[in-house]
């Protein structure tokens, strides 16, 4: 399984992924092909990322501890933290909470 997570992506990438993925949402590609394509789907995509494209990709993963790696691209809205061999996503607090 691929989740593509992607802002400010061009018309014309967007109707690229169009191809292999459904998109649920604007921005947001999603489908189960095989690793080989995964990769060239991804590699494709390096070149059109920059600061303010942001990017994450969300794969399955069988080594991985929860099943999927989370892979982030140019300046992410969200920081990736590491605990125990877990993959979060950092959140800040409300103002109040303690």
């Amino acid at each position: 399984m691929l989740v593509i997570v992607a802002n400010h992506l061009p018309d014309a990438i967007r109707g690229l992924l169009k191809v292999w993925c459904l998109e649920p949402k604007p921005n947001v590609f999603v489908t189960d092909i095989n690793q080989r394509t995964e990769e060239r789907i991804i590699k494709f995509l390096q070149p059109y990322f920059y600061d303010k494209t942001g990017l994450v990709i969300i794969n399955s993963d069988k080594t991985a501890l929860q099943g999927f790696i989370i892979t982030q691209m140019a300046t992410p809205d969200k920081k990736r933290v590491f605990m125990s061999g877990l993959q979060f996503i950092e959140e800040k607090a409300a103002r109040g909470s303690p």
